[in-house]
């Protein structure tokens, strides 16, 4: 019964069972032959209905809540840790999963055997059909008329290089063509989790035909620095290129190069790295976290956040907690909520070339969505000035967050070989090792109080989350961050406050992954409203609604529909004082909100009432009261997502010829934001032309490659608002360039003159092709003042089904409404909302990043043991539509709302929808009771086939089909049959 061990078993005797059906003259009542099979099956396999074999957990089926847990507001955190301590019970041993899928299986067996000569009746009820094979998707997208007046702004159009990628001709890093004199480089990484290095060997590894060099720490001829964490308080950590002391399984101590990469791997393998016995054992996990007190200093790595009352701790809060608790009807007291790691599984791993250059120079062509960060850290690696390094990067194969800053450290590695060995050196992650050594998103573990009252009102709510980070922070505190912006998401509670730790374990640095924090930080607040809605048996849905924020009694909110208001006396901001005007709209962290556009309450009525919500949710019930083994859940999500821009460089030319080169501040890894910043560029110097002209083909204009020598300052593309800060910086480059083409354009008034017309005013090949004025331009500014932050709304519905009997589960449909602003390129958006929502579908479905609790070593480091989504998880009916007429935050053309990251969160529907399906089953076909305050348990994250199998229900099955045919005998007699 390990994890992978798996052998086939005969079973006679249910064998024997079933040729007795297919041999009998006349179809036997599946009454009789559902529980002989059954029955028989327990006899062929009773290593699976021993309870000595109960042992060995199913992974993330490990989820509960309890009403008797002790409090985090009644003193008890003073005693540091002891709250958050414990193992979060699972749902079920792998073993009782083994044992009622096989049952389950088995009744499907039967079912095929009766399908075709069994009439309708109550013995119909007991089989099981399977689950229909996946379906070809279908969907809509809905897309905004788009206003003329700023074409080729708002215009669906694709995606430059969309064309070269889908035909495999786009040129990624790797791509590059090969520099006479190359070398490969692959990682030497230590095989032990903590200890200081005290030898290593590469004799075996220079016998591998082709190796050449092993480059280790004493390689590096400046500072050993991969990875740079910096905050307000200056340099806070260092992760380094080459670890001297090892501090998680795995951590590169060296690189072996080769003449090709295949060579390369096969020397790194064979090198042999001795290590210092530790002092201490390593930390694994956040238990041990929390019993070693390893904590990273959140409180100083975030120093924009208020500390915490637990130790390196920040938190959100507001309001009386103690009094909240106290006068709220209904209490539930130490509900607990476990989180996966999630990677980024981009399509092209972490990629590097170091090319050396004259004068001790280096030219580095990096795979980073942060330019800045590996000229910072290769420059300090090689020990030259910024001038001296130049790095590139004309697109990435993916990035969501991952190569924000792991991908320093390839470089840097890079850079130190190429230095060491005097020649090119080109670096390309394998997949099982970038897996293996480049962390994720971080796990989650949660401890909840929550006050409510009759209605379903939120009062209070208390929460500690500590998040498991690896030695090195990387960029992962920011998890934290993201899960304080998003705690409240859309409701007002009264009272409120949160605390996050980020706990220090010898596991590799995790970092940002696609809305890093506020997903996790979104399911947690979700999981807490499912769980008063359980305890009420209430409609979640109506839960929510009850408890969506207004600003303050009789404000008027855009498209706010009558009948959705919150507690009269709940306010979450006081009155202005007379003669003041009204008072700041704050959420329940105290994070001031516009009240303008928050579209959350008109979000909703839309949604229900375009989806059909009333109608899905009464077919729903309907197919769950004529489906024994198959049921459906049906959830409704809404989130909210808060944005911060920060101001950006852009440079833009005009050739000679007319053509126009663009350079931006961003990383194309397929977001579009090329072909965002083209359209932009084309708006705005259109206003040079006649309006017979307008638009400027976008033929003309071309994104050129970032490179941090033309462009400098290149800061993070994260945050999914990159794309609106280039196009503004690039807007305003181009607006200098049209005011400077104005005298020219004036000469030519009253003719309907084109683009290059213009460009040969200024450019005349009589003057030697010298430009008149300059028609390079530098654009400096950015969305910023009072409109630099800003907060985006959606909301999504979805339906899914369970086999009760095996724990398959399928997407049925999802109808998304999201405000996406004043879309600059809709169809861009629109898919980007479709990406980050199956993104964050793996999470709920499949993705999970697990370690061996021994040794540290990541065992989900290929694509056979860590599965992302796949063609068959995405719903069968899938609609996307933007909202229309949404109040923008900012005056003029560049006015968009992110959708890169925020749609992410609404994949939650599918994982509450699943728990609606499954709460189905374990109440309608294995006899459970509702869920209660006491006896609630969320779905496993992810919600895999064992963890659905899981919440739906483990009894044997035997018991389960003779309490129906009882109950069947007693319906029979009731209707006097």
């Amino acid at each position: 019964l390990g994890k992978h061990e798996w052998r086939v078993v005969q079973c006679p005797k249910v064998e024997a069972v079933l040729q007795q059906v297919a041999s009998s003259p006349s179809a036997p009542s599946p009454s009789t032959i559902i529980p002989a099979a059954l029955e028989a099956l327990a006899e062929d396999l009773p290593i699976l209905y021993s309870s000595t074999h109960s042992n060995g957990h199913i992974p993330n089926g490990h989820a509960n809540g309890h009403a008797n847990g002790p409090s985090l507001s009644n003193g008890s955190l003073a005693n540091g840790h002891a709250h958050a301590g414990g193992e979060v019970p699972p749902l079920c041993s792998r073993a009782e999963f083994l044992r009622s899928v096989a049952e389950g299986l088995l009744l499907q067996g039967i079912t095929a055997l009766f399908s075709h000569s069994l009439e309708p009746g109550t013995d119909g009820k007991l089989l099981a059909p399977k689950l229909p094979p996946p379906q070809v998707i279908k969907g809509t997208q809905d897309l905004p008329p788009a206003d003329p007046a700023f074409a080729p702004m708002m215009q669906p159009i694709a995606k430059n290089g969309a064309l070269a990628q889908a035909s495999g001709t786009a040129t990624f890093v790797d791509d590059i063509p090969i520099e006479a004199g190359s070398l490969y480089g692959a990682y030497v990484c230590a095989r032990f989790c903590k200890g200081k290095v005290t030898a290593i060997s590469t004799a075996d590894a220079l016998k591998v035909p082709g190796a050449v060099r092993f480059v280790g720490p004493e390689d590096v001829p400046g500072h050993n620095l991969g990875v740079a964490i910096m905050s307000a308080r200056g340099l806070m950590e260092e992760e380094p290129v080459f670890a001297t002391d090892v501090q998680f399984y795995g951590e590169p101590v060296g690189m072996m190069l080769a003449t090709s990469p295949t060579a390369a791997r096969e020397a790194a393998q064979a090198v042999r790295v001795v290590c210092q016995k530790p002092d201490k054992a390593p930390v694994l996990s956040i238990e041990q976290a929390i019993a070693a007190d390893s904590m990273h200093p959140l409180a100083a790595l975030m120093p924009f956040v208020p500390a915490g009352v637990l130790p390196n701790s920040v938190m959100v809060a507001s309001g009386d907690l103690d009094k909240a608790f106290a006068a709220s009807p209904h209490v539930i007291r130490g509900g607990t909520q476990r989180l996966p790691s999630q990677t980024h599984m981009y399509m092209e791993p972490q990629t590097a070339i170091a090319v050396p250059d004259e004068e001790g120079g280096m030219l580095v062509h990096s795979s980073t969505q942060c330019q800045d960060g590996v000229l910072a850290t290769v420059a300090a690696a090689i020990d030259q000035p910024h001038h001296k390094v130049n790095i590139k990067c004309r697109r990435l194969g993916g990035g969501f967050g991952g190569k924000a800053s792991h991908a320093s450290k390839v470089a840097s590695a890079a850079a130190v070989a190429a230095v060491a060995s005097k020649s090119p050196v080109r670096v390309a992650v394998d997949r099982n090792t970038d897996l293996a050594i480049f962390g994720g998103r971080c796990e989650v573990l949660v401890r909840y109080d929550v006050g409510f009252d009759d209605e379903g009102h939120i009062l209070a709510v208390d929460m500690v989350c500590i998040t498991m980070g690896g030695y090195y922070s990387s960029f992962s505190h920011f998890d934290a961050f993201g899960m304080s912006s998003v705690a409240d998401n859309v409701y007002a509670i009264p009272a409120f406050r949160a605390q996050y730790q980020h706990a220090r374990c010898n596991l590799p640095p995790r970092t940002t992954v696609r809305a890093p924090g506020d997903f996790p930080g979104l399911l947690i607040i979700e999981n807490i409203v499912e769980h008063v809605a359980a305890a009420l048996q209430l409609s979640p849905e109506d839960v929510r609604a009850r408890n969506f924020r207004l600003p303050a009694p009789g404000t008027k909110l855009p498209g706010c529909p009558a009948g959705l208001a919150n507690v009269p006396d709940l306010k979450i901001q006081g009155d202005a004082p007379e003669g003041q005007g009204p008072a700041q709209a704050l959420t329940s962290t105290g994070k001031p909100y516009k009240v303008e556009q928050y579209t959350v309450p008109r979000i909703w009525e839309e949604l229900k009432a375009s989806s059909g919500f009333e109608a899905k949710k009464a077919a729903v019930e309907a197919f769950n009261a004529q489906h024994q083994w198959r049921k459906r859940g049906l959830s409704m999500i809404p989130c909210s997502y808060s944005l911060h821009t920060s101001q950006k460089s852009a440079l833009v030319h005009v050739f000679s010829d007319g053509s126009v080169g663009v350079l931006h501040p961003g990383a194309e890894m397929g977001q579009g934001l090329a072909v965002k910043v083209l359209q932009t560029a084309a708006y705005e110097l259109s206003k040079a032309l006649p309006e017979s002209q307008r638009p400027l083909p976008l033929s003309t204009v071309r994104a050129l490659d970032p490179s941090t020598h033309a462009l400098p300052h290149f800061s993070l593309t994260g945050g999914s608002t990159t794309s609106e800060q280039a196009c503004e910086a690039v807007r305003l480059a181009c607006k200098q360039l049209v005011e400077r083409l104005a005298p020219f354009a004036k000469d030519l008034e009253g003719k309907d003159y084109d683009w290059p017309t213009l460009v040969g005013k200024v450019v005349s090949p009589m003057a030697g092709m010298f430009p008149k004025v300059a028609l390079t331009s530098h654009g400096h500014g950015g969305l910023s003042g009072a409109s630099s932050s800003y907060t985006t709304y959606g909301a999504a519905i979805t339906e899914a089904e369970v086999d009760a009997l095996t724990g398959e589960r399928r997407v049925i449909s999802s109808d998304i409404l999201f405000d996406c602003g004043r879309s600059i390129n809709p169809a861009v958006d629109l898919g980007q909302i479709e990406g980050a929502f199956v993104f964050g579908m793996g999470m709920m479905l499949s993705e999970h990043m697990e370690h061996d609790h021994a040794s540290g070593a990541i065992t989900s480091n290929s694509t056979w043991t860590y599965k992302v989504p796949s063609v068959t998880c995405v719903p069968e009916r899938f609609s996307v539509s933007l909202l229309r007429d949404s109040p923008l935050h900012l005056e003029g053309p560049v006015s968009a709302k992110a959708c890169g990251e925020p749609p992410l969160l609404l994949s939650s529907s599918v994982l509450f929808a699943l728990q609606h399906a499954a709460h189905a089953a374990a109440q309608q076909a294995f006899h459970a009771p509702p869920p209660t305050a006491s006896s609630y348990k969320p779905m496993g994250v992810p919600a895999t086939v064992q963890a659905v199998k899981a919440a739906c229900g483990v009894r044997p099955l035997a018991e389960v089909v003779r309490e129906e045919l009882a109950h069947q005998g007693e319906a029979k007699v009731g209707e006097g049959q």
